[in-house]
Order: C-alpha cells, then structure tokens, then sequence
C-alpha cells in the first residue's frame, strides 16, 4: 500500500500508518489490502502463475477483533482460495505486548483453520521459545538488521545462523528479510535458511507490475531458491507493508 501525495509524491506506510491508527482508519486500511490481496492471488492462480500463496500484515487491533478469524475465513472462502494459500504475518512485539486472551484465541483460531502463521521482524522485540512454541508459528522471518555485510561480518554470521537452528530445531521455517546482494544469497544458502525476500528477488510494485514480473519468473521458480518461497510472499508482503 502506496499514498500517492500530492506534493511529496509515493509515501510508503511508514509515513501514514501512525496517522491512520489514530485517526480509527487502520481496520478499513487493513480490509481493503485484504480484499485487494486475495483477488489478486485467485487471479494469478487462475492464469496458472506460480503463486501458491500470498503473506497478509495483521496488526495488533484486528488480532483483538473477536470476529477477525470469522471474517478472513470467509473472505479467503469468497475467493476461491484456501486457508493453506494465506499467510499471516504478526510483528514479534505483538506476542510481548499484548498477550490477551483475544489474541492470543485469535492466533490459535488461526492455525486451527489451515492459516500459516508467521512471525516478522524476529530477533528485535525479545520473543521467546515458549511463544514460538505456544502460538505454533509456521515460520520466522529474520530482521534485516541481521543481514548487513553478513557475507563478510563473522559477529552477523553467528548471531543468524543461531536463529535459523533455533528455528529448525523447533520444526519453525526461517526466512530472512532484506536480501540484496548476492554474496548474502549465498551465505545465507550456505547456513541452511529456507527462504529469503528482499530487493534481490524484486522490489515493492503496483499490482499489475507484479502480474508482469510473475509471468516473466514462471520458469524461473521451477528451480531451487529461485522459487522459494515463491514471488508472491517474497514481494506481496512487501506491496502490503
């Protein structure tokens, strides 16, 4: 989601989501990129692309929201599409700051219906192994933070490859977010990580950009990494943010 701004041109969600949280306008942000999501998903099914599923941000208010599971099972039904093709991210500081009982129902409801759950920005809000253990989350997604220079920072190298064995160890898939250089694709191969998203792979873009950049990756993710996870999580969570 993009504000295109009359004088200071494309802002991205870190310059209006604050406003939108307080001016109550969050929740029907977050619906529409739902909506928008999902049809763009079924629509790239349909053409046969390889997209097999697409990662959703959920803030913290809808994970409050009593009827939020409700809802998205049907929009995802409505759709054509199944709870396996629906990840849903949730920030890390989530599971520290606000661990209520609608919450923490919400993302049980969410991995009892199908839904994979996923935890962004992992290593910078202090999320222990019993909340990885406790909210049954599918995957990690590594901060970029501890990406920089890891083909070449021996500190950056330990303090990964301890997170993705952490993961492993708990039957938890590791992503790393941030990827931009080649070297970090390797060394990052090299530690065992079982995906990557980041500017390597390709760069937030408009909806019908990405139906382009897909059919142009349709042999492309045949092959190993090249199709892991696939294009739609590694760039939609992006286009969402």
């Amino acid at each position: 989601m993009r504000w295109r701004h009359p004088s200071r041109g494309l802002l991205a969600p870190a310059h209006f989501l604050d406003v939108a949280q307080e001016t109550g306008q969050i929740d029907a942000i977050g619906e529409v990129v739902t909506r928008r999501a999902l049809s763009a998903l079924a629509t790239w099914r349909s053409m046969g692309l390889p997209a097999e599923r697409i990662s959703l941000n959920v803030s913290a208010n809808e994970l409050r929201d009593a009827g939020f599971v409700d809802r998205l099972s049907w929009d995802v039904d409505a759709s054509g599409l199944e709870p396996c093709n629906i990840a849903i991210e949730i920030l890390e500081s989530v599971l520290i700051d606000d661990d209520s009982d609608p919450v923490i129902r919400n993302i049980s409801a969410l991995g009892a219906a199908g839904f994979s759950v996923e935890l962004d920005d992992f290593g910078t809000g202090h999320a222990s192994i019993a909340n990885l253990k406790k909210f049954r989350v599918n995957k990690i997604k590594i901060d970029r933070s501890f990406i920089t220079d890891i083909d070449t920072l021996p500190d950056q190298q330990k303090i990964t490859r301890a997170m993705i064995n952490l993961a492993h160890s708990l039957d938890v898939e590791a992503l790393v977010e941030g990827v931009e250089t080649e070297g970090e694709l390797r060394r990052l191969r090299a530690m065992g990580c079982d995906s990557v998203q980041g500017y390597l792979i390709g760069r937030p873009m408009a909806e019908a950009d990405a139906l382009a950049w897909l059919q142009g990756q349709t042999r492309a993710v045949s092959a190993p990494w090249a199709g892991t996870p696939g294009p739609d999580e590694m760039m939609i969570g992006e286009l969402c943010r």
